[in-house]
C-alpha cells in the first residue's frame, strides 16, 4: 500500500517521454478511482464525462455497467490527456491500439519506479491504496464497499488497513 507521500508523489509526477502524459493519467486514474485493471484498460474516451466528473465502466466484474466518481484533480489530469479525442478512441492506447492489461501492468511498475517509489507496487496495489486511503479518511467500510463496487462487505474488509499513526492518535485520544 502506498503512503500519503508516495500518493502525492505519483499525482504530482511528470513522467518522461512521449507517453508520459498518458501514463500519468493511467496511473492516477487507477490510484484515484480504485478501478480494476481490466476496467481501466477497457475504457474509451466517451466513457468519461468530465463535466459530471464520472467514468462509466462497461466491463465490470459483475458484467453490468457501473460508474465511478472522478475527483477534480483527476478530471484535470484526464482532460489534459484526452484533449479533443474521438469518443470511440481507447482512453489508454499506444499507436492507436488499446493497451492490454499486461501493458498497463508494465507501465504502472515502470512509472512507480520513475517516481522514486522503491517498494514493489502493482496495478492492484493502486486499488488497495485507494481503498485504504478512503477507509482511513472516513472510517466507513460501507463507503469503501460502494466505492470499490463490492457485493459483500466481507470482501472489502481486506482493504481496511488502518494507518499506524491514526491508530496511535485514536488510542491516545481515548486513554
Amino acid at each position: 500500500v502506498l503512503d500519503a507521500d508516495e500518493i502525492a508523489r505519483l499525482v504530482a509526477a511528470e513522467f518522461a517521454g512521449a507517453a508520459g502524459r498518458r501514463d500519468h493519467a493511467l496511473v492516477c486514474f487507477m490510484l484515484l478511482t480504485g478501478c480494476r485493471l481490466a476496467e481501466t484498460a477497457a475504457l474509451n474516451v466517451g466513457d468519461i464525462d468530465l463535466d459530471a466528473r464520472v467514468a462509466v465502466l462497461r466491463t465490470t466484474k459483475g458484467g453490468d455497467p457501473d460508474r465511478v466518481m472522478l475527483s477534480p484533480t483527476l478530471v484535470g489530469i484526464i482532460a489534459g490527456h484526452i484533449g479533443a479525442s474521438c469518443p470511440e478512441t481507447p482512453l489508454f492506447a499506444a499507436r492507436g491500439r488499446r493497451l492490454s492489461t499486461r501493458q498497463v501492468q508494465r507501465i504502472v511498475a515502470a512509472r512507480v519506479r520513475e517516481a522514486g517509489i522503491t517498494k514493489p507496487i502493482t496495478a492492484h496495489s493502486l486499488r488497495h491504496s485507494f481503498a485504504t486511503r478512503l477507509y482511513n479518511a472516513t472510517g466507513d467500510i460501507r463507503l469503501v464497499q460502494q466505492a470499490l463496487r463490492h457485493t459483500h462487505v466481507s470482501t472489502t474488509e481486506v482493504y481496511s488497513h488502518v494507518d499506524p499513526l491514526r491508530w496511535r492518535r485514536e488510542i491516545a485520544a481515548i486513554a
